[in-house]
């Protein structure tokens, strides 16, 4: 019987994976096995993915797969031998059977009797990171350490189409990769496809990772979307992008969660690291007051775009260098092409050294946690002197139990206006690294707001007092603790 996943999708072309193109120097894959130090032979993890019945399979070479009949022809749909035989891969010899297994039983019988693909490695296995591993294993291991690499099958399984085209890497790869409206697919259609892929013993265990190799990387065919450096990468989308159509005020849902199709905001980093759909304004802080939709808003802060801002005075500058970098967040991000993507100090050469770096993030952080944190106690003590829980200011959904949560009716626009600018700050997780100037603006129309109000100010010397670490540390912790509670409240 075929899966529910066929039976619903079956137009969808097929996507494998690998990682960043580099250091592909043996034959790569089952082709034969490791024949001097340094070659690529098979993993004992990618061959315990193999179907039973292939693990008995002979390779026939990538000429028998590129037949006119097979997956060469006019009629073949999605990724062809010809897109292949342009790639990294083809010229360093990574061929069909590095990535799929031997392919003699496939090529003798392309389809089982009960419909299904007849003993071949295809997906979803082919994109677990075991297959790319095989050449990249430097970049493998970095990718494994990595928040990508967390496993949230629940989260998945729970979510939307929407929630899950971003915290389901084989969705993401699967269908916004090759072009498909994800967003027009039915939550019960998600929700099958999800099951039926990652439902053991199908899958492999990383297969339910927010983000694998394939999410980003187009292992069939050149995109034109060159790295830093020049290099022809596969990646789906561009590393920079001034864009922000997707991420925009009042941008909806659907157009942030389906970025490729549309290219609203053709930004490899910025599809998924983007705000939610955003809205800063009056209207939008009213509407929605149950919690702070921006979850993981790199992309708005990097364009400074997206917070609640003094309309009749906008920004004198929106983005910094920062935005401006070759790279954008791959250039910080990514040094060496690493792929923990954590930004660590040197990462900043060649604007910076090592210990400016260092101390500029130390002095921008220290600076901003003093000043949100400022800013909270200045909405507690406003809540506070309405007989209200000192953290009743809050979204509603981030107010302890046992704490009044007041109707939002009661809650004047000044204090709407100064929570969204603190969880917009606090999400971005970059405490002013990112965009110090749009950052700074955004605080100092919060406490502008809060003043015309008649809100009562606080000493932010008292505040200042406390060690920084000690206060960036405290940020941090709001920001694990509000995603926790929106993912919870969500799903």
């Amino acid at each position: 019987m075929k899966s529910r996943w066929l039976t619903l999708f079956a137009c969808v072309p097929l996507a494998v994976g690998t990682l960043l193109l580099q250091s592909c120097g043996g034959v790569g894959g089952p082709t034969k096995p490791s024949t001097s130090p340094g070659s690529n032979a098979p993993t004992q993890a990618f061959l315990a993915l193999l179907p039973a019945t292939q693990k008995n399979a002979k390779t026939v070479g990538p000429a028998v797969c590129g037949q006119a009949a097979c997956h060469g022809g006019p009629t073949a749909t999605g990724h062809t031998y010809t897109t292949w035989e342009a790639t990294a891969h083809a010229q360093n010899k990574v061929t069909c059977e590095s990535c799929h297994g031997p392919g003699s039983i496939h090529a003798a019988n392309p389809t089982a009797t009960d419909g299904t693909p007849n003993a071949i490695l295809t997906f979803p296995n082919s994109t677990s990171v075991a297959v790319c591993n095989q050449c990249h294993g430097p970049l493998a291991g970095d990718y494994q350490s990595s928040m990508h690499a967390q496993v949230i099958t629940d989260g998945v399984r729970a979510a939307t189409s929407l929630c899950a085209e971003c915290h389901g890497g084989l969705l993401r790869a699967q269908y916004a990769n090759n072009g498909v409206n994800y967003t027009q697919m039915s939550t019960t259609q998600v929700t099958n496809a999800i099951n039926d892929v990652l439902t053991p013993p199908k899958a492999a265990p990383d297969l339910s990772c927010s983000a694998t190799c394939t999410t980003c990387h187009d292992p069939h065919a050149k995109t034109g979307n060159l790295s830093v450096s020049g290099k022809e990468v596969q990646i789906y989308q561009p590393e920079s992008s001034s864009a922000t159509t997707g991420i925009a005020p009042g941008a909806t849902a659907a157009q942030f969660a389906n970025m490729p199709p549309t290219l609203s905001n053709p930004q490899i980093c910025g599809q998924c690291h983007n705000g939610r759909a955003t809205n800063g304004s009056d209207a939008g802080l009213q509407a929605d007051t149950s919690r702070s939709v921006m979850q993981s808003d790199q992309q708005n802060t990097l364009m400074g775009v997206g917070g609640a801002e003094n309309w009749n005075v906008p920004p004198a500058t929106r983005s910094t260098s920062h935005a401006l970098a070759k790279g954008q967040c791959v250039q910080c991000h990514m040094p060496n092409s690493s792929h923990t993507f954590v930004a660590t100090p040197d990462a900043c050469a060649p604007c910076h050294t090592p210990a400016a770096a260092a101390a500029l993030q130390l002095g921008l952080q220290s600076e901003v946690s003093a000043d949100l944190l400022a800013l909270a106690t200045r909405l507690s003590n406003w809540a506070i002197s309405q007989g209200w829980g000192a953290q009743s200011w809050d979204f509603t959904s981030n107010i302890p139990s046992g704490q009044t949560v007041p109707n939002q009716a009661n809650i004047p626009l000044a204090v709407q206006r100064a929570r969204y600018n603190y969880y917009f700050i606090v999400n971005s997780g970059d405490l002013g690294v990112h965009n110090y100037a749009y950052t700074q603006y955004l605080i100092n129309w919060s406490n502008t707001t809060l003043t015309s109000a008649g809100i009562p100010t606080v000493d932010k010397s008292q505040i200042e007092k406390i060690p920084a670490a000690t206060r960036i540390q405290a940020i941090k912790q709001v920001r694990a603790n509000v995603m926790k509670s929106s993912w919870t409240e969500k799903h």
